[in-house]
């Protein structure tokens, strides 16, 4: 797992060089202003699904922020139904 960086700290590999993200000729949804403190992490994404094959069940722990780490005990329930249905560790 990566730590979070700020904005000017992040990198990206684009066509196998690293370069720090604001000098990447990319088009996000929302880019965000240095001058707002705001900060990156770096994912490794394991699996992605098609939306008519996502699923939701009660008590699953849910985070309106795109990186979020499930660590209450409670929360071990979806960790562990994910790993079940989606074969991933």
């Amino acid at each position: 797992m990566h730590a979070a960086v700020s904005l000017e700290q992040f990198k990206v590999t684009l066509e196998g060089m690293e370069i720090p993200i604001t000098e990447a000729e990319i088009e996000p949804s929302r880019m965000y202003d240095a001058n707002e403190g705001e900060y990156l992490v770096a994912v490794r994404r394991t699996i992605a699904v098609e939306l008519q094959d996502a699923f939701r069940e009660i008590r699953f722990f849910e985070n309106q922020n795109t990186v979020a780490r499930p660590r209450a005990p409670r929360l071990n329930f979806t960790v562990e139904r994910l790993k079940t249905v989606r074969q991933v560790s």
